[in-house]
C-alpha cells in the first residue's frame, strides 16, 4: 500500500464509536500491560517466594519440593503468605512482592504502554478496570482510583475511575492475592453483580 494513502485517523468501526458515545465502553487492563515494562507474572511471584522461604529457613528441601509440585501460582502464593505469616515474616511477603512489581527502567524507556494509555482517560470516557495491584497506570486518573470492595457498586458506575478489582500495593489490606482472598472477592453478592453489569452492559476491550 502506498504510504501516501494511509489515513491520517484511524477508521473505528460504528459499533465503537456509537458505545463510546453511549458512555459503554470498558477497557480491562491485564498483568500482561505491566509485563511488558518488567514486572513479574504469577509463575515468577510464586518462585520468588518459594526462595524466600527457603532462604529464610522457614521450609526445607522437601517440603519446598512438595509446594513447587501444586504447579499452580495461586495455591504456591497462598501457601508461602501462610508460611511467611506464620513465621512472622508478613511484611517479607509484601516486600517481596513489591519487589517483583518493579518495573525495568530500560523497558519503561523504549515500550511503554501506558505513555500511551495515559492520554485516554482524558480523550475517551469509559470504565477502566484492572486486575494489577502496580501502580503503573494509576497517575492517569489523579485522584479517582478506586480498590475498596465499597466502590464496587453496579448501580453506581463511573467513567472517569479506574477500577483496581483485586486491590493496590499502596495499601496492603486491599490486595487480592491468595485463593480465599479470591473466593471470598467473587462470592461478594455485589462484586459479581458489579462484573455482571460490566460486562454485559458496555463493550470491553482488553
Amino acid at each position: 500500500m502506498n504510504p501516501l494513502e494511509i489515513p491520517q485517523e484511524p477508521n473505528v468501526p460504528q459499533n465503537i464509536l456509537q458505545r463510546a458515545n453511549e458512555g459503554k465502553l470498558c477497557f480491562f487492563l491485564g498483568a500482561g500491560v505491566s509485563r511488558l515494562i518488567g514486572c513479574k507474572g504469577w509463575k515468577e511471584v510464586a518462585a520468588n517466594l518459594i526462595e524466600k522461604c527457603s532462604e529464610l529457613k522457614c521450609i526445607n528441601f522437601r517440603k519446598r519440593e512438595s509446594i513447587l509440585a501444586l504447579n499452580d501460582p495461586k495455591k504456591i502464593i497462598t501457601v508461602c503468605y501462610n508460611i511467611l505469616c506464620s513465621n512472622d515474616h508478613k511484611d517479607i511477603f509484601f516486600e517481596r512482592i513489591e519487589q517483583c512489581l518493579q518495573t525495568n527502567p530500560v523497558l519503561c524507556e523504549t515500550q511503554n504502554i501506558y505513555k500511551e494509555l495515559s492520554v485516554l482517560p482524558s480523550l475517551l470516557p469509559a470504565v477502566y478496570l484492572t486486575t494489577n495491584i502496580d501502580t503503573n497506570f494509576d497517575s492517569a486518573f489523579k485522584n479517582a482510583v478506586v480498590f475498596d470492595e465499597k466502590d464496587f457498586n453496579p448501580k453506581n458506575i463511573y467513567l472517569d475511575k479506574l477500577y483496581k478489582i483485586h486491590g493496590t500495593i499502596e495499601q496492603r489490606n486491599s490486595i487480592i492475592f491468595t485463593v480465599p482472598q479470591y473466593l471470598q472477592r467473587y462470592r461478594n453478592a455485589d462484586f459479581s453483580a458489579f462484573l455482571t453489569q460490566i460486562f454485559t452492559s458496555y463493550l470491553s476491550f482488553s
